[in-house]
């Protein structure tokens, strides 16, 4: 059984080697994918929109290598949406903005066999727009995106929370 107690504060420890990210420092990583594999993971995604376009990202890592999906991810303890998907699209895709530019679009979630740290994952996405009369420039990160790509139209091939993103940002 795992027992955290509410404001705990771990020492960043020399060695990260066997760790995560926690919100107030790190966790073991025997205790996170203890955790990852009993709740969903609560995840922002975001539909960013040029002329009726919408960018997608390819995938280097699991859950969906190779796949094309929105830019997102985890949304951290204590930390709201808006600022998570602040935060997540500079860290995925280097740009900036402020949570006033973003409008909620809808709830989605996926559930997938494979992930990056082994079993089955699970995650509920808040998923937000931002909309950009100029394109914008994109300084993706590689370490999770080996390309984008904008899209006009929903591909069957995407995966289903994907078209449903899409369709409620107003593609076809």
């Amino acid at each position: 059984m795992i027992s955290i107690k509410p404001g705990f504060k771990i020492k960043e420890p020399k060695n990260k080697k066997n760790l995560v990210i926690g919100d107030n420092g790190f966790l073991p990583s025997v205790t996170y994918k203890k955790i990852f594999a009993v709740i969903p993971i609560v995840c922002v995604d975001v539909v960013v929109k040029h002329k009726n376009k919408a960018l997608l990202c390819k995938r280097t890592n699991k859950p969906g290598q190779g796949k094309l999906f929105l830019p997102g991810g985890r949304v951290f303890k204590n930390e709201y949406l808006k600022k998570a998907v602040v935060r997540k699209t500079f860290e995925e895709l280097g740009i900036r903005a402020k949570q006033s530019d973003f409008k909620f679009l809808t709830i989605s979630e996926g559930i997938f066999k494979g992930s990056q740290i082994g079993g089955s994952m699970h995650n509920i996405n808040t998923v937000y727009l931002i909309e950009f009369k100029k394109k914008p420039v994109i300084n993706f990160d590689k370490t999770q995106t080996s390309k984008i790509v904008w899209v006009r139209k929903i591909n069957d091939k995407l995966h289903p929370s994907v078209k449903r993103s899409l369709k409620a940002a107003g593609l076809k």
